[in-house]
């Protein structure tokens, strides 16, 4: 994996045998107060632990992407106390080659999406969370879990069609 590279340059991979496990486990983020939470996480993805894992240089285990706050919690889906981690899982990484181009600033972008995107019900549990940035409309789909965990399954520039769509939906904007 040594040589990668995201949008933003090069990705430094810190050993020859990548940690399976974040430098702070998820778990524990989420018994932080919600400021910690937030630099954490955003300490991981600056750091290039999360780009590296969204890669595919470390095979298994989640990484927090983000924090939502107990008011965004309730509105992507958990009716539990908050606030919550937005999780990335393995698998999801797996199956989404995309985030293999993704940088550090695109990373960082889900909190912001997190915390001011307009939220469309997908279904009981799915919530797709879009932005503007820069212009660019940016989407999310989240996934609540009855265990109380909030997982991001997709992450991609959107469509303009998308929007006009979401829009239609009740959404309006951010």
């Amino acid at each position: 994996m040594a040589g990668a590279r995201g949008r933003d340059g090069p990705v430094t991979v810190r050993s020859a045998d990548p940690r399976p496990e974040p430098a702070i486990p998820v778990e524990r983020l989420e018994s932080l107060p919600a400021k910690a939470d937030r630099a954490e996480v955003r300490r991981e993805i600056e750091t290039g632990d999360v780009v590296e894992f969204a890669q595919g240089g470390i095979a298994r285990g989640e990484r927090a992407v983000a924090v939502a706050d107990a008011e965004r919690t309730e509105m992507l889906g958990w009716r539990g106390p908050g606030p919550r981690v937005v999780r990335l899982s393995a698998e999801t990484v797996g199956t989404h080659e995309r985030f293999r181009d993704f940088g550090r600033a695109d990373w960082l972008r889900v909190q912001r999406l997190v915390d001011e995107g307009a939220v469309v019900e997908q279904g009981a549990r799915h919530r797709v969370v879009w932005i503007r940035d820069k212009g660019e409309p940016w989407a999310a789909v989240i996934k609540s879990t009855r265990r109380g965990e909030i997982y991001m399954l997709s992450y991609r520039r959107a469509t303009e069609r998308q929007v006009r769509k979401w829009q239609k939906r009740g959404s309006g904007g951010p």
